[in-house]
């Protein structure tokens, strides 16, 4: 079977020689990445802050329960 023109010869090692041919270098758009990373960072944040408002809750006193607890310390009701 002959070899494709794209082929490496049967001897050849990974790095040995030099190129035939130009290595093409890939551009990338950076405002589109730039867009990416914002858009990422972003959702982070927004992930951040939802989970410390999970984790904390919402902080209203049961005045009930602060009731009951100076009654029995035997403390004086607050007005």
């Amino acid at each position: 079977m002959k070899p494709g023109k794209d082929s490496v010869a049967p001897g050849a090692r990974f790095g040995g020689g030099i190129p035939t041919q130009k290595i093409a270098a890939i551009r990338h758009d950076k405002a589109g990445l730039t867009g990416m990373a914002g858009a990422i960072g972003g959702g982070g944040l927004l992930l951040s802050l939802a989970s410390v408002a999970i984790v904390r809750g919402r902080r209203t006193p049961n005045a009930n329960i602060e009731a009951a607890a100076r009654n029995q310390a035997g403390s004086p009701p607050r007005p």
